[in-house]
Formats: structure tokens, C-alpha cells, sequence
């Protein structure tokens, strides 16, 4: 009976101590992970379930700024992930290893300077980084629009997006007439007279109609160029209704009918009368 006690012990001794050492092992393992443990949770951001895209994002045409999300991935022992936004100074602060400036660069350019920076520190591990989200940020939309003023865009927005939230093209309005019908009641008769008057309301005291040909657009940079949204919806050239960028100054110009209009008639596809661009 003593031996059987005695083998009873000592197996619930072995199984107390290794627990006690999975434990003791799990705590040294927390231990040396406790910071990045903190950063990941602290990163984690409410991403979008889906976001309106026309096609997929070009890693060397889209360009970074505060409010982009990044995930970064290092694949190793242990695997380790954070998800970043850039900051309103466009930075990009990655745990334990350092703060980057990334705003202004494009996808793919940052993409090999975070994977350069943590490899210092991460030799092994294999370095993945992905944009997650993209940001938001407000651009100006003045002249000759429904509402001008400042309108919220992503980075995937053109400019074309943002008239079109700026309430869209103001468009010449002809002053419509209707007939007042007025009754006159008389002892010996009813009498109707009919008059003619104008009805104008303020939407359709617009004389002038905005101009879709020769939209400046105007960088922070202090760049400007010339918008062509008439030539982009006929022939899809993306190159004259480009992406937005943080700053941007979007301005409408009025039509220029007598000295900015050219006729085209005959044997052509779309015959009429056409706003003059240079070039």
C-alpha cells in the first residue's frame, strides 16, 4: 500500500511541476513579448468593411498620408503584426523598432523603406507590409459649383468626385412662364381673366453655366493643373480627371460662350458646338 501511495505522489508531483514550468515558461515568454503586446492591441483600428474602389490600387502610383492604415507583418518566431496609421505629421511609428516619414511617398517606395528599417532589427523574419484603409481628408471646390465650399474625399476620389459632392456643375436655367388663372365673381357674372407672368426662383436666376473644359486644380505644392471632364467622359482618359490629394484647390470656371466656343458639323461622330481648350 506505502509503494502504491509513494507512485501516487510522485506522479502528481510530475504533473505539478509541469504545469508549473508551462506556466512559469508561458509568463518569461509574455514577459519578453509584453511590449509588442501592448502596441498590438493599442494599434487595432476600426477598419471599413468595404470601400468603393474603381479598380485595385497601384502601389507605385498611390501616394501616403496621415490617415492611411497600414498592416505590418513580421513572419517569424514569434509572428507579429501591427496595424498603423500614419500620423497627422505623416509618420509612421512601428514598436520597438522606430518612427518613419512616409507621407508624400508612394505605396511602393514606403513599403521598401519600413521593410529596410525593421530588417535592421528582425534579420530573420520575413517583412510584409499591406495598405489596410485608406484616409479621408478635405479639399477645396470654388466657382462655379451648387455649393462651394470644402467636401470630404479619399485618396481614390478624382476630381470629378469632389464636384460632384460640391454639389456638381452650375447649368444655365431658362426663366419659365406659366398663366395665373384669377376668377372674379360679379352679380350677373363670373368672370375669368388670364395672366401671364414670369416665375423665378433662385435656382433658376443662374444665367451662366460652368465650364467642364478648363478646371484648374491646384496642388499644395503650388503646381496647377488644367482639368478636361468633358474629354475624360468621352474618351476615359483618366489623365485629365486625376486623383485628389490632401490640400487640393479645385476651381470651376464660368463658360466663356462668345469667345470660348468651337462648331464642329458634318461627317464626325459628335457634331456640335464644343468649349474651346488650348492644346
Amino acid at each position: 500500500m506505502s509503494k502504491r501511495l509513494f507512485i501516487f505522489t510522485v506522479l502528481i508531483l510530475c504533473l505539478l511541476s509541469n504545469l508549473v514550468f508551462a506556466q512559469g515558461s508561458g509568463g518569461r515568454l509574455i514577459g519578453k513579448e509584453s511590449e509588442l503586446t501592448t502596441w498590438q492591441k493599442q494599434s487595432q483600428v476600426m477598419l471599413p468593411t468595404s470601400q468603393a474602389l474603381e479598380k485595385t490600387i497601384e502601389p507605385d502610383k498611390y501616394v501616403l498620408g496621415p490617415g492611411d492604415v497600414l498592416a505590418v507583418n513580421i513572419w517569424g518566431e514569434p509572428n507579429t503584426n501591427f496595424n498603423l496609421t500614419v500620423t497627422p505629421e505623416g509618420r509612421l511609428l512601428i514598436p520597438t523598432v522606430s518612427v518613419l516619414q512616409v507621407s508624400g511617398m508612394t505605396l511602393s517606395d514606403a513599403k521598401k523603406k519600413i521593410v529596410k528599417e525593421i530588417k535592421k532589427k528582425y534579420i530573420s523574419g520575413e517583412v510584409t507590409v499591406t495598405l489596410l484603409s485608406l484616409r479621408k481628408f478635405r479639399v477645396t471646390v470654388a466657382g462655379a459649383v451648387v455649393r462651394p465650399g470644402t467636401v470630404v474625399v479619399t485618396a481614390m476620389d478624382r476630381v470629378s468626385d469632389a464636384i460632384e459632392k460640391a454639389g456638381g456643375f452650375l447649368e444655365k436655367v431658362a426663366v419659365t412662364k406659366q398663366q395665373e388663372q384669377t376668377f372674379l365673381t360679379t352679380p350677373t357674372r363670373k368672370e375669368m381673366t388670364v395672366k401671364t407672368s414670369e416665375v423665378k426662383t433662385s435656382a433658376e436666376l443662374i444665367t451662366k453655366e460652368a465650364s467642364k473644359r478648363n478646371i484648374s486644380l491646384t496642388r499644395n505644392s503650388g503646381q496647377t493643373f488644367n482639368v478636361d471632364i468633358l474629354m475624360y467622359q468621352i474618351t476615359g482618359r483618366t489623365k485629365h480627371n486625376p486623383y485628389l490629394l490632401d490640400g487640393d484647390i479645385i476651381y470651376v470656371p464660368v463658360k466663356e460662350e462668345d469667345v470660348g466656343i468651337v462648331g464642329v458639323y458634318g461627317a464626325v461622330k459628335m457634331p456640335g458646338e464644343y468649349e474651346y481648350v488650348k492644346g
